[in-house]
């Protein structure tokens, strides 16, 4: 893995008297004690017999910290056909990023048996129970090896309704709140069905043909939500100087989508569609999020971890011609 080193620094503390009320008043969940079992039910993951194939370790160098790296691939007949068509993305299956080696490898391999949970259950014969009819992703899906499955559902839905908050958002149902880094834009953006906070991070970037990164992020405080926001743009931008580094002639042509919209709203016609939603208020009035399936996938990545879906039906983009790029 390379090391790319950004000079700016982690979230700053937050001035509430500009705030909006929204903002302000937002319900913040009680502090928990988490009981987090990675040591122990993820120690034999990658050994003979268990599902992870690889595990690549790395570091590197965001908000001016050093974070350490690691990638899980699943065993071939656990992968999902798509890795193949990546063209930006990493074709591993699941990917962490930690303040220690130990906390990367966790969050990769919780990501791995998600996905791994993804690719039985979408295709299963309980598919129709969990959902997949209505949103066939894994967003809304969380893995987490703890006692009981309460954390795995909890990062169910804060991911669930990131995704749904940018896409309502972008279609101009939702209020929103900018804060200006000096070199980011922080979009905290208000969901009424959601009671932490979900932020989108826009990265500048001085290269030559990307101007603009993004990343998405929710948490209790404001600090988390941004932090999780700007990391994911960090890594956008990550791909965004890679794909640079390319001669065109050589670039691959992305056949996902979101892959495409990534180099889509990177580009300065698309970053200035971004600004102008900014500069609106919302024209429509709020969609409440419709749960479809709210449980645990059952299976057997059960032996290591707790995997719970929280699935909202996606939301109708119907105001804009193309989805935004998370």
């Amino acid at each position: 893995m390379s090391t790319y080193t950004h000079a700016n620094d982690l979230p700053l503390p937050y001035n509430l008297s500009n705030a909006p009320d929204w903002f302000s008043r937002r319900i913040r969940f009680a502090g928990r004690i988490i009981l987090n079992l990675a040591p122990i039910r993820y120690a034999m993951v990658a050994e003979e017999g268990g599902p992870v194939e690889n595990l690549e370790y790395g570091q590197i160098s965001y908000l001016n910290r050093a974070w350490h790296q690691c990638r899980a691939t699943l065993l071939p007949e656990f992968r999902h056909p798509m890795g193949e068509k990546l063209c930006l993305f990493n074709a591993a299956d699941g990917s962490g990023m930690g303040q220690t080696r130990l906390e990367a490898r966790a969050r990769a391999v919780s990501e791995a048996l998600e996905r791994w949970a993804y690719q039985e259950s979408s295709s299963g014969p309980d598919s129709l129970l969990y959902g997949y009819q209505y949103a066939d992703s894994t967003k809304g899906m969380a893995a987490f090896p703890s006692l009981f499955p309460g954390q795995a559902r909890r990062a169910a839905v804060a991911e669930a309704h990131e995704y749904y908050a940018i896409d309502a958002w972008w279609a101009g149902t939702l209020r929103h709140w900018i804060i200006n880094r000096d070199d980011a834009t922080i979009v905290f953006i208000d969901q009424p069905e959601y009671a932490g906070y979900i932020a989108l991070a826009i990265r500048n970037l001085d290269l030559n043909q990307y101007v603009a990164s993004y990343g998405i992020g929710s948490g209790t405080t404001p600090q988390e939500a941004e932090l999780k926001a700007q990391l994911e743009a960090c890594r956008s931008e990550s791909i965004l100087q890679a794909r640079e580094r390319i001669p065109e002639n050589a670039r691959r042509r992305p056949v996902l989508e979101t892959e495409q919209n990534l180099l889509r709203f990177a580009s300065p016609e698309g970053h200035t569609i971004v600004l102008d939603r900014l500069a609106s208020q919302p024209w429509l009035p709020p969609i409440k999020p419709k749960v479809v399936f709210d449980g645990p996938v059952k299976g057997p990545w059960n032996k290591y971890t707790h995997v719970w879906r929280h699935a909202l039906q996606p939301f109708p983009v119907r105001s804009q011609k193309m989805k935004f790029v998370a």
